[in-house]
This record gives structure tokens, sequence and C-alpha cells, in this order.
């Protein structure tokens, strides 16, 4: 039987533990027992738990009180926790649930009852880990990108900028953020741009930009609507125009430019097939703010000291392992998501080159990725992160091994980050 999850269960009673043991093993899932609530966050930090099952009455803890140091941590707040009670007092379990538990269980514990919550809380975790690298791999996209973007919610304030936009506006997202767009386009005019976008092609302008500074610029702007949850959104993009002096003392705030459509099409499109995930990313952004946002610029910002080819001196046998590790999962997921090979992988990332041997096209280059002892002795480290975001935004399917891949490659930043710090 292959175990299901880690499931830390605290509680004072060591009978109470010893049938949760059981019974929990007899599920599918592998138990840590805990008596005492003062080393919850050390056994938390050397066990790998995807749900803690934890008594409201502790002898030296209040669970409540547990509860929110739990949410309040940096770490460990994502972990769901189910909260065992004998009694089900109302206000009681009230109290749990606004402060972050996911479910509860009355003692004595019934196996279906608790099953059922079991399953039901891994899933709705699995589903936020599944949206979660959705999420991040668009905001790479988005960030790499060579246009600046803004987005806009119905109230016309902020919702998210990539780093090209705050190159150009000399504004930090953290700066941005819940801030009416007309901090940014002060002489545009709703009427004339954002309640004019058609739903189904982006509108071309000319918009005058004010940089933090002050000063003004004529910015060559492409404008989609978009739907986020039950109202309008616009996604604006933007470049410096290339005939021009920087900076202008004044312009007519817009004009159509037919061209700069054709320019931006390819873009857009990506853009608008990735709608679904866009929203719900905005949507994670609109709640959490910039941390995330900041957080994935930090790690980017950082690799770039790491050497795209390393030495043999930088590498570790757990780093190389780690490289294979998210390749193979990433061929994995490519061919059962989309039906096609490791060959048209390699044609549409333009990541691999595949070339004509005989009869046949082969990447041995790649190949090479997908198995430790094959393994150049200076692999490139970049080919490999690319291939994975490449594959987790292409392949919109949900699979386990998404999560699987998202958490390696996480890992893989890490190990990469010991070489550049």
């Amino acid at each position: 039987m292959t175990t299901k999850a880690n499931i830390l269960v605290l509680d004072d009673d060591p009978h109470f533990l010893e049938n949760m043991n059981d019974l929990l093993g007899s599920l599918g899932y592998f138990c840590f027992l805990l008596s005492n609530s003062e080393y919850l966050f050390k056994r938390l930090e050397a066990e790998s738990v995807d749900v803690i099952l934890m008594d409201i009455h502790l002898p030296n803890s209040n669970g409540i009180y547990l509860l929110k140091q739990l949410k309040a941590h940096h770490v460990f707040a994502n972990i769901p926790v189910i909260m065992l009670t004998l009694d089900p007092d109302k206000n009681l379990l009230k109290q749990c649930f606004e402060n972050g538990a996911a479910d509860f269980v009355n003692k004595p514990v019934d196996e279906i009852i608790l099953q059922s919550r079991l399953e039901n809380v891994l899933k709705v975790k699995r589903y936020q880990q599944e949206l979660q690298t959705s999420q991040k791999c668009l905001a790479i996209i988005l960030d790499s990108m060579e246009e600046a973007i803004v987005s806009v919610d119905h109230e016309k304030n902020i919702m998210f900028v990539n780093q090209n936009a705050e190159r150009i506006s000399g504004y930090s997202i953290q700066e941005l953020l819940g801030k009416s767009f007309h901090v940014l386009f002060p002489e545009a005019k709703d009427e004339e741009i954002l309640q004019t976008v058609s739903m189904h092609s982006p509108h071309d302008y000319e918009l005058v930009i004010k940089h933090k500074n002050h000063r003004k610029m004529t910015t060559e702007a492409s404008i989609m609507e978009f739907m986020l949850e039950d109202s309008m959104a616009w996604a604006i993009f933007f470049q410096e125009k290339s005939n021009q002096s920087s900076i202008v003392a004044s312009t007519h705030s817009l004009s159509t430019k037919p061209g700069w459509h054709r320019y931006l099409s390819e873009k857009t499109q990506k853009i608008k097939a990735l709608e679904g995930a866009f929203e719900s990313m905005l949507q994670l952004f609109s709640q959490e703010g910039h941390q995330l946002i900041q957080e994935l610029r930090d790690v980017s910002s950082a690799l770039e000291g790491v050497s795209e080819d390393l030495s043999e001196e930088d590498q570790s046998q757990e780093l190389r392992q780690k490289l294979v590790e998210v390749m193979v999962l990433s061929i994995e997921i490519w061919e059962v998501a989309t039906q096609k090979t490791k060959i048209e992988l390699a044609e549409e990332s333009g990541i691999w080159k595949a070339a004509l041997e005989g009869d046949r096209f082969r990447t041995k280059t790649l190949d090479r990725y997908l198995n430790i002892n094959s393994l150049p002795k200076r692999p490139r480290w970049k080919s490999v992160t690319d291939t994975a975001h490449f594959v987790l935004t292409h392949c919109p399917v949900s699979l386990p091994q998404k999560v699987r891949l998202d958490a390696a490659l996480e890992e893989l930043k890490q190990l990469l980050l010991r070489i550049g710090s």
C-alpha cells in the first residue's frame, strides 16, 4: 500500500495516539505522534507533514492559541489543521474556523468521517499547490516578456506590474499595487481606453506615462479586456517608443496605432490562451500583495550570479540528481498532458536541438540530461529550469506530477542559490 500523506497527530492521551496510529496506518497514511505541544515546531522542522490533527484542549497550551501560532508562521502556515474535540461547542468551533482550521473531527473518532475529511483537506491542498504552480510560472513568463505590463481592476486600480513596467516607470511594485492607474497614465481618459476596449481583440494607443521623477514619455500601448470573477479588468502592454527621445515635454494622450497590434499579437494571444491562469494569478496577488512576486524576483535575481555552465567544483551529487529529476518529470508531464514527444518539446520550446539522423529526429543533448550517468560534466542548469517552466506553463492538464515538478524545481533553485551565495 502506498502512503497517501504524512499526518501529525498532537494529543496528550497516549492511548488515543496509539489508536490513531493504527487507524491512520490502516487507511494508508504515515503517522507522526506527538504528546507535548512544546515540541510541535521542532517536529515540523524535522518532518515533512501534510496535515495536522490537533486536540483543542491541551494541558500546556490552548489548541486555538497554538493554531494561531501555526497560521502566523512563515513556513508552516499552509499546513491544513483538523481540530480534534470531545466538546462540540459551536462557539469553540467558530473560533477554530476563524483562526484558520481546515475542519474538525469529534472524539471518539469515526473512521469513515476521519477518512472523508482527510481526503477533502488533501484534495484542497493539492488544488492550491497546482494553482500556485501555474501562478508562479505565469508570473515568471510575464516578468520575462519584452513589453511592460500593468493590470487594472474594475475600479481602475493597479493589480500587477511586471519588471519592465517597474523599469520604465521608475516605481516599484510595492509603490503601485492598489493605486489608480492614473498614477502612471495621468492624461488617459477612462472612457477613451478602458471602457471602449473590445473583449476579443486588443486596442492600440499612444499613452503618455509619468515617470516617478515626474518626467513624461510617450509609450506605444496595446490594451486588452478580460473578466476577473464577475467584473471587468484590463491588461495594458506598453514599451518606450523607439523613434523618440525618451522624455517629451507633452503630447496628446491617445491615438490609434494599427501597426503596434501586429507586433504584440503573438504575446497577447499567449496571454488570452492562458487567461484562466492569468486571472487566478491576479486574484492571488490582489489578496497577498507583492510578497510572492518579490520572492520570485529575488530568486531570479540571485540566480543571475550563477554561471550557466556549472563547473565540476560547484556541483554536488545532490545537485546533479536534482537536475535529472527535474528533466525526467518535465518529459513525463509533457508526454502525458500533450500526447507529444520530447522531439516536439525541443522544437516548440526552442531550448533543445533536434537533429535528423538517418530517417529519425533525435535529441542527443536533451537525452543526456535524463540519466545521472550520462549527465554532462558541466551541465547547463538554465536549460533545465527553462524546460520545467515551459512544461508547467504549456501543460494545463491537472496532474499530480506537476506538484512534484514544482517542488523539485524549487529544490533545484535552492541548491543553485547556495552556489551563488
